[in-house]
């Protein structure tokens, strides 16, 4: 606000010099018109004034012209702007004098030297802010018989300690807290009274209580909910804790069964979720869809290497990882084999 005014004033000083200089003009024009002889050649001025009359001769030794008055424009009202300095130039003497209802231009200046150097205070005083600033105080003259006055130091008073116990403080080093240790994980499952669990990354529940008469039956989405929490390639190598509830444990799970080897028996077979025949069709496994089992007899598929029936066994967690990749997971020892339609195969 304090710029825009400022330039209003310089607006307003810059007219009121114009405007003088061409009154000045003109006074200059009325008294070379009222003196005698020849007039002097006039010259024109870098602005032409808006009056249009023509010089009148020279006046003679008989007849001397009247003045001539020109009436002046109303000024501007005067705005407070900043300073703009005009160069007054020395007034021509005349012979006449100056009419009474002449404008006078330098009134017009000092009433404008006046409002610029009252408006930077007002407007100086109304922007100030007050300061929450702490600024220093200056002590005021004081007379030399004056005793100066001291500060007064007061004394807190400090809880009475032994000074051996000082001592032991003074020397004692200042003990390092340890690291903040990370909040200890969730439980990854919910166990009830009869045994059964509940994992509760997957919320799957798995019914059983771990033995030979009631074995845990399990399901291929519980076995694969540690996909995503057991992957030593990108730093998972932590097994979850329901893995635990299980370990050693007889269990039990159906699925679809691949013989390792062409031959007329084996005790070996591949559980898997998904049917495969070993080479191209069906859909190869991973090690969270799939279990190695060690039978406690021989089985025989016949002509076909694949099948699909139940197993029920001890189930063991034997993580097989090179280079991070896993490549075996979960296996079953001391198990029993049994066709998709419960009936045992027969041993032969």
């Amino acid at each position: 606000m304090r710029w825009f005014w400022s330039f209003i004033l310089l607006l307003c000083l810059i007219t009121g010099g114009l405007y003088a200089q061409r009154v000045r003009a003109e006074q200059q024009e009325q008294a070379a018109a009222s003196e005698p002889g020849d007039p002097a050649p006039r010259t024109r001025q870098p602005r032409q004034p808006r009056t249009t009359e023509q010089p009148q001769p020279a006046a003679t030794a008989s007849e001397q012209p009247e003045p001539i008055v020109v009436q002046p424009e109303p000024a501007p009202e005067p705005v407070a702007q900043d300073s703009v300095a005009v160069e007054q130039q020395p007034e021509p003497s005349t012979a006449n004098e100056t009419p009474k209802n002449a404008f006078d231009p330098g009134s017009l200046i000092t009433t404008m030297n006046e409002l610029r150097d009252q408006l930077p205070q007002e407007l100086h005083a109304r922007n100030q802010k007050p300061s929450t600033e702490l600024k220093p105080v200056r002590p005021e003259a004081r007379s030399t018989d004056e005793p100066e006055a001291k500060p007064e130091i007061v004394a807190k008073s400090l809880p009475q300690t032994n000074d051996a116990n000082v001592d032991v403080a003074a020397d004692a080093k200042p003990e390092i807290l340890p690291e903040a240790q990370p909040a200890p994980a969730a439980p990854s499952y919910e166990q009830r009274p009869d045994g059964s669990f509940r994992i509760v990354s997957a919320n799957i529940w798995v019914q059983g209580a771990g033995t030979q008469a009631e074995p845990y039956v399990l399901t291929w989405d519980a076995l694969k909910a540690i996909e995503q929490s057991y992957d030593p390639k990108n730093g998972k190598d932590t097994l979850p804790g329901w893995l635990d509830l299980l370990e050693g444990k007889v269990v039990q799970i159906e699925g679809h069964s691949l013989l390792p080897v062409v031959a007329s028996s084996t005790r070996e077979l591949l559980m898997m979720q998904n049917p495969w025949d070993g080479c191209c069709i069906g859909v190869p496994p991973t090690p969270y869809d799939a279990v190695e089992v060690t039978l406690n007899h021989e089985v025989d598929f016949g002509n076909s290497v694949v099948g699909f029936g139940s197993v029920q066994g001890t189930f063991y967690i034997d993580p097989y990882v090179v280079d991070g990749w896993v490549l075996g997971l979960y296996i079953i020892e001391d198990g029993t084999y049994r066709s998709g339609a419960g009936v045992e195969f027969p041993e032969f």
